[in-house]
């Protein structure tokens, strides 16, 4: 069976209301948890599709193993937003983006004795699997707008959000000297 791009003109799509929050907040977030924030955004993206379209999806799941359900998620989000400027990159091109990034940092992580700039390699991919992400969270937010025009992003943390964050940080901060001493 072929696999292509799903067909608009056949399915209307149900509204969904996804996962909206700020792009800062994204960035600062899958950044400083070390992606695991990225886990979290799939688990709440894929809620709402359940949800919604009453699938028989486990989010959790399809949060843990992100570069295997990336791909549709997006094209879910992309089937049910309209963007008046062209799309430079499709949900589909996106996806492999997010895949070959995240495949590329895991391996890149694994190898043991890199030289020093493998090291800023390493956490420049890190940084860059968010790329994808921002892309298609600007994407939700604008079909969030699209579907209630009072919709602002979550921007604000919260006390759980902060905690989160001050714990990322030293993992964060403990993989940066990790590098540097090596």
């Amino acid at each position: 069976m072929e696999n292509s791009p799903i067909d608009t003109s056949v399915l209307a799509p149900v509204p969904i209301k996804f996962y909206g929050v700020s792009l800062r907040k994204l960035i600062i977030f899958n950044v400083l948890t070390c992606r695991f924030y990225t886990i979290y955004w799939f688990c709440k993206n894929w809620l709402m599709v359940r949800e919604v379209e009453q699938e028989d999806i486990l989010p959790i799941a399809r949060g843990l193993f992100s570069i295997f359900f990336c791909i549709e998620l997006f094209e879910k989000i992309f089937l049910r937003v309209k963007i008046e400027k062209k799309q430079v990159l499709s949900a589909r091109g996106l996806g492999w983006l997010y895949i070959f990034l995240s495949l590329t940092g895991a391996v890149i992580s694994r190898i043991n004795f890199m030289p020093p700039i493998a090291h800023l390699l390493a956490l420049l991919i890190l940084v860059s699997t968010t790329l994808p992400l921002i892309y298609v969270q600007r994407a939700i937010n604008l079909n969030n707008k699209n579907l209630d025009s009072s919709f602002e992003p979550e921007n604000n943390f919260s006390g759980k959000e902060k905690v989160v964050l001050a714990v990322g940080s030293v993992f964060f901060a403990l993989l940066i000297i990790g590098y540097i001493a090596e």
